[in-house]
């Protein structure tokens, strides 16, 4: 069993990793940039919007911004919202409890009906 269960992380690691590369690829293959929402907003200026792209390093080289992404990643730094100001972990954390307590409740109804529906089904 765990011969089974070590193996199947092992091959999911590679996977992972081929399916970061991807979504980061097809983010960097969108049209505009991270930045092009600030300059609607009548308060930044043009050159703060320049001096935020060249704070997060947006004119790196692709793979120098995937490993700075991937180590922050793996660090669970998620960066700051460009929204709100606050760190999108913190926004994360305030938000998931409502996002998961509804599959808590839909597993667990699953689970016992799932059991008393055998039951009555058994009996019959």
């Amino acid at each position: 069993m765990w011969k089974v269960v070590l193996k199947r992380f092992l091959v999911m690691i590679p996977q992972l990793f081929i399916l970061s590369v991807l979504v980061f690829g097809l983010a960097k293959l969108m049209p505009g940039d991270p930045f092009s929402g600030l300059a609607e907003n009548p308060k930044i200026s043009q050159e703060q919007i320049e001096a935020i792209r060249q704070a997060s390093g947006f004119y790196e080289p692709w793979y120098h911004q995937y490993l700075y992404w991937l180590n922050n990643f793996v660090h669970g730094d998620f960066g700051l919202s460009y929204t709100t100001g606050k760190s999108v972990g913190t926004l994360l954390g305030e938000r998931i409890f409502q996002y998961i307590q509804p599959v808590i409740i839909y597993s667990g109804n699953y689970v016992c009906n799932r059991n008393s529906y055998g039951n009555v089904c058994g009996t019959l």
